[in-house]
Parts: C-alpha cells; sequence; structure tokens
C-alpha cells in the first residue's frame, strides 16, 4: 500500500471491538475511547493519552451485522504496534457508567493482531488473555469461546 498523502498511514495493528450501539459513527466512536480515557485520568495525563491514541488511530471501521442486531462490532486500526497495545490493556477492562446514555455500558475490545503476522494476535474478554494464537483460529471461533465467560464476568 503506498501513501497517497502524508495524512495517509498504513495499520500495523488492529482492534476488535464490539458491543457499541448499532448506528455509531466514527465520531461517535473517538468520542466514546475519549470519554473512557479522560474518566481513568487526571486531566493533564488524560491529554497526553489521548494525543498518543489520536496519533495513531488510523481508522475505525464498522462490520454489518444481523438486521435484528441492537449492538455493532468493528475494528480500530492503529499505525503503532505499541500503541494499539497500549489501547488494548487500557479499553479492554473499561466499564463505563451505565447512567450515561451517551455511551453502552462496557467496550470489549476483544482481539488484536499485527497486519504484518498474522499468527501473533492477542485475545481479551474480562480478565483473560490469550497471546500467539494459531493464524487458523478465526475471530468467530474466538468470540464463541468466550461468550460463556463473558455472560459468567458480567453477571
Amino acid at each position: 500500500m503506498t501513501n497517497t498523502s502524508a495524512t495517509t498511514r498504513k495499520a500495523t495493528a488492529c482492534l476488535f471491538f464490539g458491543g457499541v450501539p448499532k448506528g455509531y459513527t466514527e465520531a461517535q466512536m473517538r468520542e466514546l475511547i475519549h470519554t473512557v480515557i479522560k474518566r481513568m485520568y487526571k486531566p493533564d495525563i488524560a491529554e497526553e493519552r489521548l494525543d498518543l491514541i489520536n496519533s495513531a488511530l488510523t481508522r475505525i471501521h464498522f462490520l454489518r451485522g444481523k438486521e435484528d442486531d441492537t449492538t455493532a462490532a468493528g475494528y480500530l486500526f492503529f499505525s503503532d504496534l505499541g500503541v494499539a497495545r497500549f489501547a488494548l490493556k487500557l479499553l479492554r477492562y473499561q466499564v463505563i457508567d451505565a447512567s450515561d446514555t451517551a455511551v453502552p455500558d462496557s467496550l470489549e475490545l476483544e482481539v488484536m493482531w499485527r497486519e504484518d503476522d498474522k499468527t501473533r494476535r492477542m485475545a481479551a474478554q474480562g480478565l483473560v488473555a490469550v497471546t500467539n494464537l494459531h493464524p487458523t483460529v478465526s475471530n468467530r471461533m474466538l468470540c464463541q469461546a468466550f461468550e460463556p465467560l463473558a455472560r459468567v464476568c458480567s453477571v
């Protein structure tokens, strides 16, 4: 992939997310990430963390779900693997205040992999993290494997 402008960057890592309201836009997703960070850190540290993530977050892609789905899933693409790992650790366990109706109850970041090496992926759900997954393990298989655990952890 060749860069067509100075602002176009190749993604080196990708995070899979689920559980956001259907119809969310890229701007709303960015605002959700900002909200999570602002709630976790003091203002000066939050700004530093936001700058770090914004500098590496190249795009957000939402997956097409079933028509009757109430939530959506998608991918966050990062140009820097270190920032993607930071975002995975930062966001995967974060529970957002359910009284704030502008954001979902939780943001689940379940899968991350390096675009240049699909064998080096990480998966997380609740307090479980799996690294170095075999390349034949699909995202669907991971989500199905973690689904019972997610139900137990959310009770």
